[in-house]
This record gives C-alpha cells, sequence and structure tokens, in this order.
C-alpha cells in the first residue's frame, strides 16, 4: 500500500555500530561515548521515516566520529544539541542507509526460500517491502542533496 507519513523504521545503537565497525572507522572513546549517547536520551527515536532520518540517529553518527583531541571530550559531545544539522555526516549516514538496504534485501532473499511459510508469512513480506521502499526513497532524497 502507500507508505504513510507517520510510519518509520526503528534503528538500532548497534545497527549504526555494526555498520561503522565494518567500515574500520576509528571510533575512539567508544564506552565513554556510548554512555553519552544513552544517558542523554540520544539512543531513543533512533529510525528513519518519509521526512527523513531521525535528529538522534544523525547526532550518534556525528557523536561516535567524532575524534579524540579535547582535553574533555563530553564538552565537544554537549555542543551536538546547539546543532540542528549535520552535513559533515551526511555521507556516512547515506551509506549507513544503503547498508542497512542491502541487509533487508539479502533478508528478502532468504525469506522468500523459505518453505515452512504461515498464511501471515505473506504480510511479513509485505511489511519489509514497505520498509524497502521507505528507505529508498529516503536514500534517494539524501543523494539528490
Amino acid at each position: 500500500g502507500d507508505l504513510n507519513s507517520n510510519d518509520s523504521v526503528p534503528i538500532s545503537l548497534q545497527n549504526i555500530l555494526d555498520f561503522l565497525k565494518k567500515r574500520n572507522l576509528e571510533l575512539c572513546s567508544l564506552d565513554r561515548k556510548v554512555e553519552f549517547l544513552r544517558s542523554n536520551g540520544l539512543t531513543s527515536n533512533l529510525g528513519i521515516s518519509r521526512s527523513g532520518v531521525s535528529w538522534n540517529l544523525e547526532a550518534c553518527v556525528h557523536i561516535l566520529l567524532l575524534s579524540q583531541q579535547l582535553q574533555n571530550p563530553q564538552t565537544q559531545w554537549t555542543s551536538v544539541f546547539q546543532m540542528q544539522h549535520f552535513p559533515h555526516t551526511r555521507q556516512t549516514v547515506a551509506d549507513f542507509l544503503s547498508h542497512f538496504l542491502e541487509d533487508l534485501n539479502a533478508n528478502l532473499k532468504e525469506m522468500a526460500l523459505a518453505s515452512d511459510q504461515t498464511k501471515y508469512f505473506p504480510m511479513l513480506i509485505d511489511f519489509v517491502n514497505y520498509h524497502v521502499a521507505l528507505i529508498s526513497g529516503v536514500y534517494r532524497e539524501m543523494c539528490d542533496l
């Protein structure tokens, strides 16, 4: 069916961390950053909707990618609350969406091969296809900017 503007695809902090680790990006002070993200509520409401990637998702990527150059890094981390946009992380977020889409499409292929499907299984496949369409639209918009 048509995409509902209220629908979103939930993303976990672990999804983001797994992607960044696969990219072999240097993530310094990771435990401290994850604790900061969690204690400041930035790990909630991570998702992708028709309006784009959530601010929290972009903020998490921003903080996770910050280098450890300051005496007091938490001062730098808290500056995230004054930011509205994160243009410097846009490519990484777009790459994350591409990676997430690849995983969803691989899952769809495996699901199509399942032989013991219940009567509700086609609804699940439709739901995953719906998420693929939603994320693909956001990805295309990010790439067009």
